[in-house]
């Protein structure tokens, strides 16, 4: 028994020395390695200093300019997200949304602009507004044979030119999810004609229901059974070992 603690107490005072070693290295390096020079920032009178910008201040869009842009939604969607008339919506695109297109490779409806079955508009909310940009949330409600739900969409106007001119160019049109308080009555309607298509079908007995079920149970339960008998046999030999090292014990004991 005392052998054993000497063993165990060595293999704990070789593990502590080795830490302790490690522990004395690392501080050596960080003691010993020589030090990054750090150069001391300096300021030229000739180089003006660089002023951060100022972020842009959201406006309140007014009810005219809110009109000009709803407008203009609807003739995009009627249009370029459509994929019909394209000619008319290329004097509302900004360039930046062109992507450098020609009106004839416009025309041919492969578009930086995401397609979209839309059927009608159902909502239009300012999203954030500034002087010069300004976006929309746009709901849009699809054709009944699409088989989609409503889908929401960023729209971004930017201006061009002067503010006199008030020209509002689309340059970005972006899917923006779909909330569930959207979704609920088409959820809804889908589960309803689901259970109008299985209703009145009659179900399976309860034997053929049993018969996957207990096919399971035997996967699982197997390996268990299996180990349980092995544990008890293996108990059982044990004990047939200790009982005939007794009775070797007590013949070598008894007297002659």
């Amino acid at each position: 028994m005392s052998g054993r603690w000497s063993a165990r107490t060595r293999r704990r005072l070789l593990r502590a020395g080795i830490l302790v070693s490690v522990i004395a290295g690392v501080a050596a390096a960080v003691v010993f390695l020589p030090k990054p020079r750090h150069q001391a920032e300096t300021f030229h009178p000739d180089v003006p200093v660089q002023q951060p910008s100022q972020p842009a201040k959201p406006i309140t869009t007014s009810p005219k300019l809110r009109k000009l842009l709803v407008g203009e939604t609807v003739v995009f969607v009627q249009t370029a997200v459509r994929r019909r008339n394209l000619d008319q919506s290329w004097p509302l695109i900004h360039p930046e949304l062109k992507q450098g297109l020609s009106l004839a490779e416009w025309r041919t409806g492969a578009i930086p602009v995401v397609p979209f079955p839309v059927r009608d508009i159902l909502d239009w909310q300012v999203d954030w507004a500034y002087a010069d940009d300004v976006a929309a949330d746009v709901v849009l409600q699809p054709t009944p044979k699409s088989g989609l739900y409503r889908k929401t969409f960023t729209i971004e106007f930017k201006r061009v030119g002067s503010t006199a001119d008030n020209r509002w160019l689309i340059s970005s049109w972006v899917p923006n999810g779909v909330s569930e308080a959207l979704v609920d009555d088409e959820h809804q309607a889908a589960v309803n004609a689901a259970l109008e298509n299985v209703r009145g079908h009659r179900g399976l007995s309860v034997g053929w229901v049993l018969i996957p079920i207990g096919g399971i149970a035997a996967v699982f339960l197997l390996p268990l059974v299996l180990w349980l008998v092995e544990r008890r046999r293996s108990r059982k030999a044990l004990e047939a070992h200790e009982a005939a090292l007794r009775a070797r014990q007590t013949s070598s004991s008894s007297p002659s």
